[in-house]
Order: C-alpha cells, then sequence, then structure tokens
C-alpha cells in the first residue's frame, strides 16, 4: 500500500485519483480563461524570444515541435517583432532542408 502524498488533501488522495489526473482537472477548469486572456493581451513577441522557445522545444520535444512552432509563425499565429511572417517561412524551408540533409548523414551540418 502506498502512502498518499502528504502536500495534497487527503480529500483527494481518498478518491484514488492521481496527481497528474487532478493537474490535468485544474487546468482544464481554467483552459477557456487562460485562452481568453492570451487572446485579449495585445503585444508582440520579441524575436530573440522566439529564438528561446525554439531551442526549448527542440531540447524537451524534438524537431516535430520545432517546425510545429516555426509554422505557426510562419502562418502569423503569433504576432513577432522583427521577422516577418514570410521571413518564418523561410526559417521552416530551411529547417526542413536541414533537418532532411541531417537524417541522410550525420556527419552533414
Amino acid at each position: 500500500m502506498t502512502s498518499k502524498p502528504s502536500a495534497w488533501p487527503s480529500s483527494l488522495a481518498r478518491r484514488g485519483r492521481s496527481r497528474a489526473e487532478i493537474l490535468r482537472q485544474a487546468v482544464a477548469a481554467y483552459r477557456d480563461a487562460i485562452l481568453d486572456a492570451l487572446a485579449s493581451e495585445p503585444g508582440r513577441l520579441p524575436a530573440p524570444t522566439t529564438a528561446e522557445i525554439d531551442c526549448l522545444l527542440g531540447q524537451r520535444f524534438g524537431s516535430a515541435a520545432r517546425r510545429a512552432f516555426l509554422s505557426d509563425l510562419a502562418t502569423g499565429r503569433f504576432a513577432v517583432a522583427c521577422l516577418e511572417r514570410s521571413g518564418y517561412a523561410t526559417v521552416l524551408d530551411l529547417e526542413a532542408a536541414t533537418a532532411t540533409s541531417t537524417s541522410a548523414s550525420p556527419t552533414a551540418l
């Protein structure tokens, strides 16, 4: 028998729900409010921020996540100060070409 986490109220542990399930439900409860707040906030991402996001996505989730983010930038899903949408489309094309050449030859960079 595993002991329940001390940081969680006993009422939650008694229901047999995992921490992950509790967090999923908490996020779901606030999802619409969070999306509304983000959509209503004016502003643009600074270009250096997009590079940091790209790097983190690549480290944590791989090249597919990086390409999805670049695709979102290219289609204008996020407003970015600096590059125009077409510039991100070019970056996406270069990323795809690089991914193809490095998968064909591990030494190519």
